[in-house]
């Protein structure tokens, strides 16, 4: 009897081990990219669209006079209607189609932020830095393939922002700040993209530790 019960334990123990495993893994065509995380990623769209227009409001009002501010007025509605039809979908409990969604809401971000960039004065504007959020968001969404699809965007599209530099018919904007917006944003950019890279790895590392209690438990 001692034998049979040790026996059992040891197949209880194997099984749970096995679904553990089962679990870890991830499905042959499934994602990451779940209904939570693109709730995340709105509100993140709703906040970027806002600090675009409030880029707008302050080259209207010469704090920042070389800024092409109607293209980043236009850029942000746009990307505040993109955003509401993804927040319609969202509300409505439509389920994201997987890591393409994922990569397509990417893709169309990275444009957005080049078009602002490309408005505020190319890749002499200290914003410029803000490509490494992208990289990482779809990082964390998409797996190691589409974090490569997404960085060789990034480097696309800084690159024709570098072109606009170099000509002058390309060029929309200039980055001339008053001072002493000059050296305030610099110092700006510096503490948002420090910023905000630490809260992107801290949720995903929130999340890895979420997912690693709810294995344990099951």
């Amino acid at each position: 009897d001692f034998l049979r019960y040790l026996q059992l334990e040891l197949n209880l123990a194997s099984l749970v081990a096995c679904r553990r495993k089962r679990l870890s893994m991830p499905r042959r065509g499934a994602s990451d990219f779940t209904l939570d995380r693109m709730g995340w990623l709105i509100q993140l769209r709703w906040g970027a669209m806002s600090g675009a227009v409030l880029a707008a409001v302050l080259g209207l009002a010469g704090v920042f006079p070389g800024l092409a501010w109607p293209v980043m007025l236009a850029t942000a509605l746009a990307g505040y209607l993109y955003n509401f039809f993804l927040w319609r979908r969202h509300r409505a409990g439509a389920p994201p189609s997987g890591a393409r969604s994922a990569l397509t809401q990417a893709l169309v971000d990275l444009f957005m932020l080049t078009v602002l960039l490309w408005a505020a004065g190319g890749v002499k504007c200290p914003f410029v830095g803000f490509y490494i959020f992208h990289v990482a968001l779809i990082a964390i969404l998409g797996g190691p393939r589409w974090t490569l699809i997404a960085t060789a965007a990034s480097f696309v599209l800084a690159g024709l922002l570098a072109l606009t530099t170099y000509v002058p018919a390309l060029r929309v904007a200039v980055w001339d700040p008053v001072a002493p917006f000059d050296w305030l944003s610099h110092i700006a950019a510096f503490v948002f993209t420090v910023s905000g890279a630490a809260y992107i790895v801290t949720h995903a590392v929130r999340e890895l530790r979420d997912r690693e209690v709810a294995l344990a438990r099951a």
